[in-house]
């Protein structure tokens, strides 16, 4: 199960065109190909399960693909390999700035071109180093603690 699940993008090219061609990449009869829209943007294919949150997609997925968007953290959370799909890295990254250096934190997770993306599915050669180094990085060291955390602060 792979899910599609793009950022908002405000101001640059139409993002059809692009899911499409990720849309065809993974195209086979092994792969379940859901698509998950940012709630404020279509990216020009239908949701796939409206019913749905992105986080309850992620819960069932294998993949994650994913570009700017801070699923990409809630797939770390999970343990769900993420790939970036940015096919308008130069654009993006010069009108909004990026946060990370993608392609140094994910080295051989971030694709500008749908089929190199694809044949990582398709063939199941993930970097599982690169996710466990961001794991690692951006993540807290124990999750599932906030509310006990809090909780302590206040009755202490």
């Amino acid at each position: 199960m792979v899910l599609y699940a793009p950022t908002f993008r405000r101001n640059i090219k139409d993002p059809k065109p692009y899911a499409m061609k990720l849309m065809e990449a993974l195209n086979s009869n092994d792969i379940v190909f859901i698509v998950k829209s940012h709630p404020n943007q279509f990216v020009g294919i239908p949701d796939t399960c409206p019913e749905f949150s992105t986080d309850e997609l992620l819960s069932v997925a294998d993949y994650c693909i994913t570009d700017y968007s801070a699923t990409a953290v809630e797939a770390a959370i999970l343990g769900v390999k993420t790939l970036y799909y940015v096919y308008d890295f130069e654009d993006y990254s010069s009108k909004n700035g990026m946060n990370i250096k993608l392609y140094d934190e994910m080295p051989g997770c971030v694709f500008e071109d749908a089929n190199e993306l694809a044949e990582v599915v398709k063939n199941d050669n993930y970097n599982i180093e690169a996710l466990a180094r961001y794991q690692d990085k951006f993540l807290p060291e124990e999750l599932g603690t906030s509310t006990e955390k809090i909780c302590d602060l206040i009755i202490a």
